[in-house]
């Protein structure tokens, strides 16, 4: 007997053996042992296509969102991204223009067709954050990806990682190897972007303090 699992993103479907085919009361020890060996690659097996999926969904629903924003006032979506603390920098820069430009829209200046799209892409971004319930998207955006490592999560979205981020906000709160994401954001990350100098420890009081790395 098989179970199907989800799709694997060749349009092939995944099926897998029902690793469990005797009782736990009834199985020895030997039995018991091979079962969980057999979930265990089975949990391997499945993992990556969960993980698919999920990113999938992700960015289905920031283009869903994306186009809803597409439709609203840019100057509007200006002043609700400065109204949640973004600076005028960042949201230039991930934009992709200057902060004239930005200047410039605010005062009613024209907005090209892909600047309004990017525009609409940031405050999509935003939304779905809120419905992943994170508390003050921006500063949390603002936050490494991993204690001692110089890229945050902000650096992700300038290079178009949305759907990294995405990945980091539904699991934020819950244990999570932050290592994959910057692996794949950048494989040499350990040699380029770790923080030689300063290291996140705990200090006498119980909270975690920034000092020296000895």
């Amino acid at each position: 007997m098989q179970t199907e699992l989800l799709p694997d993103g060749t349009g092939q479907g995944l099926a897998l053996s029902p690793p469990f085919t005797t009782s736990p009361r009834t199985a020895t020890v030997s039995e018991l042992v091979e079962q969980s060996e057999l979930l265990e690659r089975a949990v391997r097996t499945i993992t990556p296509h969960v993980a698919y999926a999920n990113r999938r969904a992700s960015l289905v629903q920031l283009d869903d969102f994306q186009r809803t924003a597409a439709t609203r006032d840019p100057l509007e979506i200006l002043n609700e991204l400065s109204g949640q603390g973004w600076s005028w920098r960042d949201v230039a820069a991930l934009v992709g223009v200057t902060v004239p430009a930005i200047t410039k829209w605010r005062r009613g200046g024209r907005i090209a067709p892909e600047n309004r799209s990017r525009l609409a892409r940031l405050s999509a971004l935003m939304s779905c954050l809120t419905e992943r319930m994170i508390s003050d998207p921006v500063s949390w955006l603002e936050m490494p990806v991993k204690e001692g490592v110089t890229v945050s999560k902000v650096d992700l979205l300038k290079r178009d990682r949305f759907e990294l981020v995405l990945r980091l906000a539904t699991y934020a709160g819950e244990e999570f190897d932050a290592e994959e994401i910057l692996d794949d954001y950048d494989p040499a990350w350990r040699n380029r972007l770790q923080d030689e100098v300063f290291e996140v420890a705990t200090g006498t009081d119980g909270m975690p303090s920034i000092q020296l790395r000895s």
